[in-house]
């Protein structure tokens, strides 16, 4: 089953197989691709604190080597893995894909930057909307984004 989501890359419901359903938030997965390279060892090593077993395993099997929760847990920490990912996206070394529930996104490097953006634009509205709920603003215009804008680093 294909389903169009906007982001410029189709959803494919289960094709990988994986078994990953999302816990109503997105998650993002990193899965090595299954004839790596030394040179996409080293990447990957660089990228996670996997050792190259876990790397060479996961990338036999096609399964996660790193999965991160957008806007859950420790989301500062995840926002800079993210940001390393785009930096160093190499489609012949590595696939990002977006899981919601239980369907599957394969992300083209313009479609993982585009998704960043827009979760970016998300957590801003956020804090916006905090700050009007709070009384700490009286109108939008007079908001200010409470962080470094992370995306513009990409």
């Amino acid at each position: 089953m294909l389903v169009n989501r906007g982001y410029g890359y189709v959803v494919v419901r289960d094709s990988w197989g994986l078994g990953l359903v999302s816990r109503g938030g997105d998650l993002i997965v990193l899965i090595p691709n299954q004839n790596i390279s030394t040179k996409g060892v080293k990447l990957l090593r660089s990228l996670t604190s996997k050792s190259i077993a876990q790397i060479r395993e996961s990338a036999l099997n096609m399964q996660p080597l790193e999965t991160y929760e957008v806007f859950d847990g420790d989301w500062d920490n995840v926002k800079k893995k993210l940001i390393t990912l785009a930096q160093k996206y190499d489609e012949s070394i590595f696939v990002i894909l977006e899981v919601q529930g239980d369907e599957y996104s394969p992300f083209t490097l313009d479609g993982f930057l585009e998704y960043l953006k827009e979760i970016r634009s998300i957590e801003i509205n956020q804090q916006k909307i905090s700050d009007l709920e709070c009384g700490y603003i009286a109108v939008e215009s007079e908001f200010i984004e409470h962080n470094e804008n992370w995306y513009s680093k990409v």
